[in-house]
């Protein structure tokens, strides 16, 4: 399985988990997936380090 399939009735294990595909991220709380976004790209963080180097 490369993602979770959603409307099913069940809990997913840990090793559900390391089946799933590592082009998506995803989390396991207490058997049920959720997805991961990622963090936005900080422009201000770009900004102060440049000024720094």
């Amino acid at each position: 399985m490369s993602v979770p399939e959603f409307g099913l009735k069940r809990k997913y294990t840990y090793q559900d988990y390391l089946r799933w595909s590592d082009d998506e991220r995803w989390e396991l709380i207490d058997g049920v997936p959720y997805a991961i976004s990622l963090a936005p790209f900080d422009v201000c963080s770009i900004k102060i380090y440049s000024k720094r180097v």
